[in-house]
């Protein structure tokens, strides 16, 4: 009997240590493992770059044509509306979302200095794989964009081969 009175007294003393934790300003929910893994994920995905995060192949290839008009120096508003018309005929957008799509993929790359090595790992990390159709028309709607100013440069010919490169969709065998 001695026994059974130990343990409730030993169970009701760990509950009252908790309660008096708790009313400090202690979060007990900082004490489960699953908690915590469920807020360092959301910390990781929160201190990432929201390039990396990009869930449809449409979004990857809204910004990776953006980054080809951004590789040919300043966008003038005769690149802007093409582009926004290449976005409104290919994605079957409207004019308004065309032109959120331009903003958006204008914001995600305003920061970025080397877009081919970028560019790789956008698609790479990218939630939704590109199909071999997909490829065949991102590759010529780049070519497009690249020679709507002038003929491609350098630096837009390495990025569309890096894109051809690494957008192709991976060839799995079923055993």
């Amino acid at each position: 009997m001695h026994v059974v009175v130990g343990l409730i007294t030993a169970l009701a003393g760990l509950i009252w240590a908790l309660n008096r934790l708790q009313n400090s300003g202690v979060d007990l929910n900082s004490f489960n493992p699953f908690t915590w893994y469920r807020r360092h994920q959301w910390k990781k995905k929160l201190n990432r770059n929201p390039l990396y995060n990009l869930s449809s192949s449409m979004e990857v290839g809204s910004v990776l044509i953006f980054g080809m008009a951004k590789l040919s120096g300043e966008i003038t508003r005769e690149t802007k509306q093409e582009i926004m018309k290449i976005y409104g005929d290919t994605f079957n957008l409207s004019e308004q979302d065309a032109s959120d799509l331009y903003s958006h993929s204008s914001f995600l790359t305003r920061d970025i200095a080397d877009l081919p090595r970028v560019a790789k790992r956008i698609i790479s990390e990218s939630k939704d794989p590109f199909t071999d159709a997909q490829v065949q028309s991102l590759v010529g709607i780049l070519e497009k964009v690249a020679k709507i100013e002038s003929e491609p440069n350098k630096m837009q010919m390495d990025y569309l081969e890096v894109i051809k490169r690494t957008a192709q969709p991976s060839k799995k065998v079923n055993w």
